[in-house]
Parts: structure tokens; sequence; C-alpha cells
């Protein structure tokens, strides 16, 4: 009885997509944290894969000072850095986002 009962001051339902019952409100809550949730994750996982590469282009730079490194690591070190320019400013940004609130980037300087 209480799931059939319409909600006081919601349109009465006209056909498809409109909503008129307490069941298909919360049904559609379900849909709305389930969609937050999954980007979310999305999210997560984005910023993960971020700092991972942070972390390699970092240790990838310490093999390259390396004197045992061979000659061909240098040019396979600038080909990885072509093809994901910026991962450093984009994990800053991430990591201090606090401070890209406030407009202020490296070294608290204004971002222009």
């Amino acid at each position: 009885m209480f799931e059939r009962t319409p909600i006081p001051g919601l349109p009465k339902s006209r056909g498809q997509g409109s909503v008129k019952t307490i069941r298909e409100i919360s049904n559609l809550l379900a849909v709305v944290n389930e969609i937050k949730r999954a980007k979310q994750t999305k999210s997560m996982y984005a910023r993960e894969f971020v700092f991972a590469l942070d972390n390699f282009i970092k240790q990838l730079q310490v093999m390259a000072k390396d004197p045992a490194t061979p000659s061909v690591f240098e040019k396979e070190f600038e080909s990885f850095n072509t093809r994901f320019p910026g991962i450093v400013d984009i994990r800053n940004s991430l990591h201090h986002q606090e401070d890209r609130n406030r407009g202020l980037g490296k070294g608290g300087r204004p971002i222009v």
C-alpha cells in the first residue's frame, strides 16, 4: 500500500519518465548513487594511474644517471616522455589540489 502512494507535491504520472511513487524514487536514487560510485571508482583509478606514471618516470630518471645504463635507454626515455607530456604537472595538481583551488602553482606562485 505504501509503495503505491503518490508523494504530495510531485506531478502526477504522465507516461514514461515521470516519477510518482516512493519505490520509483528509491530506485532512481539507487541508480544515481551507483553512477556516482562508478565515477568515483574511475576517478580513483585514474588518480592512481597518474601517480604510478610519475613514480615510473622518477625511477627512469635515476636509471638514466647510472653509467651502466645502455645508451639506447635515453632515446626510449625521451620517447616515453613525449607519450605522456605533463605527467609531473598533472600529478602535482592532484597532490596539491588545495593550492590549485586557490590559484597557486609550484612554490606558491600564482598560476598564469
